[in-house]
């Protein structure tokens, strides 16, 4: 068992050390111009053609060295990587508020290189263990390996989740600020825009992006829809889907806003009674892995010693 976990710290650290070249080979490649300079240029190219990433772009960081590198690798993969995965990988990180400083090309980067590095320790530790049973020398290689290749997307998903949890826990106090602004006699981009300003967290950043977004020509409906889509939040669809009908139809948007505060509440119960429910399954595991055995140990404990006794005399 030690040799194995010494095997295994070995090829993590080759893994390691592979991933620095590879990292210094490409950031040595890099041409004559400042690669600052360059991702300038095609900053205001991409706002100045597409306006509404204009927010997404320009908060990108790379000048860090790891992005730079990733940067590349993802502009090699670009042309093999099909529009439909392309535009899977991009909604999943516009859910998860990470399409400002990741690209849906450079996850791929990502995805393809952690798949690498379960390669590269899956191999030596199949060849380490060839002597061993076939189930043990093929299941624990593939098992490390699977964890290993699924880490970006395993991160993606809790971010998305996460995000998507703050967003649900924001909104019922955010509906309550616009319909408080909008009974004040505040329209409702103005309400919106108190929310911004006022408010932290993902949602008002979604709701500061949508009224961009209308400053810059998007009708209100489409800004809407695009932050529900976005966030991918059941209950904001809902709201954005009653406050555009209230607007097409003319009716006031205040009793409109105080119908939804009501439905979001009720909804938020419903998600809290459904975890509160969940939690006695989650329990479960580490009832039967933890305390169970400690329980048997104590009470079958003492007569397992004494008919020991028993059958050694």
């Amino acid at each position: 068992m030690s040799s194995t976990v010494f095997l295994l710290l070995a090829l993590l650290l080759l893994a390691a050390g592979l991933s620095f070249a590879v990292y210094g080979v490409l950031a040595s490649s890099s041409g004559a111009a400042p690669f600052e300079g360059r991702m300038k240029t095609l900053l205001l190219t991409t706002a100045a053609t597409d306006p509404v990433l204009l927010e997404e772009t320009v908060e990108r960081r790379y000048e860090n060295r790891y992005l730079h590198a990733l940067h590349r690798v993802s502009n090699l993969l670009n042309p093999f990587i099909p529009a439909r995965i392309r535009k899977g990988v991009r909604r999943q990180l516009l859910m998860a508020g990470l399409l400002s400083w990741l690209k849906e090309g450079e996850f791929v980067a990502l995805q393809v290189l952690f798949i690498g590095l379960a390669v590269l320790v899956a191999m030596p530790l199949f060849l380490f263990l060839k002597g061993s049973s076939a189930a043990v020398a093929i299941a624990l290689p593939a098992l490390i390996g699977f964890i290993i290749a699924v880490l970006p997307y395993f991160f993606l998903a809790r971010q998305i989740e996460t995000r998507q949890n703050e967003i649900r826990r924001a909104l019922p106090d955010v509906v309550d600020l616009l319909v408080v602004s909008v009974e004040a006699g505040a329209g409702f981009d103005g309400a919106l825009q108190l929310v911004s300003e006022k408010m932290k967290g993902p949602l008002a950043q979604e709701f500061d992006r949508a009224l961009q977004e209308m400053k810059l020509g998007k009708p209100r409906a489409n800004a809407l829809r695009d932050m529900a889509a976005r966030t991918g939040v059941e209950e904001v669809a809902s709201f954005v889907a009653a406050v555009c009908q209230a607007d097409q139809l003319g009716v006031g948007m205040a009793q409109v806003l105080r119908m939804q505060t009501q439905v979001i509440r009720q909804k938020r119960l419903y998600h809290l009674r459904e975890a509160a429910q969940k939690l006695t399954v989650k329990l479960l595991l580490p009832l039967i892995l933890c305390v169970f055995p400690a329980i048997m140990v104590v009470v079958m404990g003492p007569s397992v010693l004494t008919i020991m006794k028993t059958m050694l005399k």
